[in-house]
């Protein structure tokens, strides 16, 4: 996904999100955030395009595009100590062969 994002210059939005317009804000600046959020449902349309049923359930609360990939993110990547703990069970499998 991430080769896909970085193809269609939509990384960016998918890692920082979409900031905030201002209340005030000028021409140029609604236009930006105009093209921010354009950016932002076109990766969002592409992560849910390569879902399938189970894994949509995951993200099918997000609103955005960077909410999903944090989602995603933290489902399938885990932190440290839970890949040890993986491995160390999948070693264990091995040695009872």
């Amino acid at each position: 996904m991430r080769v896909l994002f970085d193809y269609y210059e939509l990384w960016d939005v998918v890692e920082s999100g979409v900031s905030t317009l201002a209340a005030n804000a000028t021409e140029a600046q609604r236009v930006a955030h105009r093209d921010q959020k354009k950016k932002d449902n076109k990766a969002f349309y592409l992560i849910h395009q390569g879902m399938n049923e189970e894994t949509f359930e995951h993200i099918e609360g997000a609103t955005t595009a960077s909410e999903a990939w944090t989602i995603l993110s933290t489902n399938y990547k885990g932190d440290d100590k839970i890949k040890r703990v993986r491995l160390q069970t999948l070693r264990r499998q091995y040695e009872l062969l």
